[in-house]
């Protein structure tokens, strides 16, 4: 299952493996016109646990540089 959103000005895609396994879990967060800093990473990961997107905080995330960033 996939999911897009937009949070904070950045869009993120959320992939959730049919395992049922959290670690097979994974977060993009894309890059376009808003610098990614740690900081905007806890906030969209902890908005994602806290509305049920993610299962647990430590799912993995890979930051994605959009064309024209």
């Amino acid at each position: 299952m996939e999911y897009v959103l937009k949070i904070h000005e950045t869009s993120v895609k959320i992939s959730r493996r049919d395992s049922g396994r959290w670690t097979d879990d994974k977060v993009l967060i894309y890059e376009k016109n808003i610098t990614i800093t740690e900081t905007l990473v806890s906030s969209i990961i902890q908005y994602l646990y806290d509305e049920g997107y993610i299962v647990d905080r430590r799912t993995k995330y890979e930051i994605v540089k959009e064309k024209g960033s």
